[in-house]
C-alpha cells in the first residue's frame, strides 16, 4: 500500500499572481450567466412539455390499475375454480353413494320383480356419475371451469329424472296399496334435497340454477297433480288434487327460500375473501415497491458486489432479532464488516483550490462530473508516470 499526498491542486492555470485576483471575478460573472441562461431554458423546458408528465403519469397509473386488476381477478379465478373443484367432486361422489342406496332401498321395499330395460335405466345415472367423478378429478385445471360448469348441469337436471324414475313403482301401485301419503312424503323429501344439491354444486351461479330450481318444482307439481288427476277415481279416498299437490309445493318452496339464504351468506363470505385477497395483493404491490426502491438507494450508495452482502446481512440480523425475542438464539453484539481487499492501491490526498466557490458556482451534476474528469486525469497520470518507472 503507497500513501502520497500531494501538493494543493489549481483548478485554474494561474501563471501569473497580477491576474491571479481578476479571473475569478470574471470566471463568476461568465458561470452566472451560463447559470442564468440554463435555468431559463430549463424553465421554458418545463413550462412547454408540462403536460407531458402528467399525462404519462395518468397513464402509468391506470396501467397499474388494470394490472392490479387482472391479477386480482386471475387469483380469484384461480381460487374459485379449485374450490368449486373441490366441492363438485365431493357432491359427486355423494350423489354416487345416494343413488346405489335408492336403487337398493327400492328394489328391497318394492315387492315386485323389476325388469332388465327398468334397472339399466335406473343404473344409466350412477355411472353417469362416476364417469363424471373421473373427469373432474383428472381433468386439466385450464378447461375445467366450463367443464364444472357442464357436469353440474347434467347432475341438476338428470338429478330428478332419476328420483322420478326410482319413485316409478311406488307411484305405479297407489290404487293398490294405498299408501299414497308415505309415498308423496317420499318422494317430497327427495326432491327436496335436489333443490338444494342445484344450490350447493356451484353456488356462484345463483340465478341459472334458481330458475332452475322454479321450474323443477313447477314441473314436479304439475306431474304429480296430472297423475293424481287420473287415478283419483281408484283410489279409496279420493280428495281433490290440489290438497295434495299444494302441500309439496309449499314444501319445495321453502327449500327453496331456505336454500336462496345460504347461498347469499355464501357469497358475503365470498365478497369478503375477494376483498381480502385483493387488500393482500396491494400490500404485495407495495412492498415490492419498496424492496425496489431499498435496492436502487443501496446501489446509488454502495457498489452492486457489496449490496448483496450487505442486505443478506441485515435480513440475518433481523431474522436473529426476532428470534432472540423467543429466546431461542443470542445476539451478536458486533455487525460484519464487508471489507474487499486491494494490493497495489495508491491513495491521493488532494486539496482543491476554490473548491467552496465552484461548489456553490456549479449544479450538483455538473461538480460531480468535473471531479470526475479531474480525477481521471490523475489515474492517467499516475499510470504514466508507473509505466516510465517499469521503463
Amino acid at each position: 500500500m503507497i500513501f502520497t499526498k500531494s501538493v494543493p491542486v489549481l483548478v485554474e492555470n494561474s501563471p501569473r499572481k497580477k491576474n491571479q485576483h481578476k479571473q475569478p471575478k470574471n470566471f463568476n460573472k461568465n458561470s452566472v450567466r451560463r447559470r442564468e441562461s440554463s435555468r431559463n431554458n430549463s424553465s421554458n423546458h418545463h413550462q412547454s412539455f408540462h403536460s407531458t408528465p402528467s399525462a404519462m403519469s395518468t397513464t402509468t397509473l391506470i396501467d397499474e390499475e388494470q394490472q392490479q386488476r387482472q391479477q386480482v381477478r386471475s387469483a380469484l379465478l384461480r381460487h374459485w375454480t379449485w374450490l368449486d373443484r373441490a366441492r363438485l367432486h365431493t357432491f359427486h361422489f355423494w350423489l354416487f353413494v345416494y343413488s346405489l342406496a335408492q336403487i337398493f332401498l327400492f328394489h328391497y321395499l318394492c315387492h315386485r320383480v323389476w325388469s332388465f330395460v327398468y334397472v339399466f335405466f335406473c343404473a344409466i345415472f350412477p355411472a353417469l356419475v362416476l364417469a363424471s367423478i373421473v373427469l373432474i378429478r383428472y381433468g386439466q385445471l385450464e378447461f375445467s371451469r366450463k367443464r364444472l360448469r357442464w357436469f353440474s348441469l347434467i347432475s341438476s337436471v338428470s338429478f330428478p329424472v332419476f328420483l322420478w324414475l326410482i319413485h316409478l313403482p311406488l307411484i305405479s301401485e297407489f290404487r293398490v296399496k294405498q299408501e299414497r301419503i308415505a309415498e308423496l312424503a317420499s318422494l317430497s323429501s327427495s326432491l327436496a334435497i335436489c333443490t338444494l344439491y342445484q344450490f350447493f354444486v356451484l353456488p356462484r351461479h345463483r340465478r341459472l340454477f334458481t330458475f332452475l330450481s322454479l321450474g323443477f318444482i313447477i314441473c314436479n307439481t304439475l306431474i304429480i297433480g296430472i297423475f293424481l288427476y287420473i287415478y283419483n277415481d281408484q283410489l279409496a279416498f279420493s280428495e281433490s288434487p290440489i290438497l295434495a299437490v299444494i302441500p309439496l309445493f309449499i314444501y319445495q318452496l321453502i327449500v327453496l327460500i331456505v336454500g336462496i339464504i345460504c347461498d347469499s351468506n355464501s357469497a358475503s363470505s365470498r365478497q369478503a375473501i375477494a376483498q381480502k385477497l385483493t387488500e393482500a395483493i396491494q400490500r404485495r404491490d407495495e412492498l415490492e415497491q419498496l424492496k425496489n426502491r431499498q435496492d436502487q438507494l443501496l446501489l446509488s450508495v454502495i457498489p452492486p458486489y457489496l449490496t448483496d452482502k450487505v442486505s443478506k446481512s441485515i435480513f440475518a440480523t433481523s431474522s436473529a432479532a426476532d428470534f432472540s425475542k423467543q429466546g431461542t438464539t443470542q445476539m451478536k453484539l458486533f455487525h460484519e464488516l464487508h471489507v474487499q481487499v486491494h494490493d497495489n492501491v495508491s491513495i491521493l490526498f488532494a486539496d482543491i483550490v476554490n473548491f467552496t466557490q465552484l461548489a456553490a458556482q456549479l449544479v450538483a451534476k455538473d461538480l460531480v462530473k468535473t471531479l470526475n474528469e479531474l480525477y481521471s486525469k490523475f489515474d492517467a497520470d499516475a499510470q504514466a508516470i508507473f509505466e516510465k518507472c517499469l521503463n
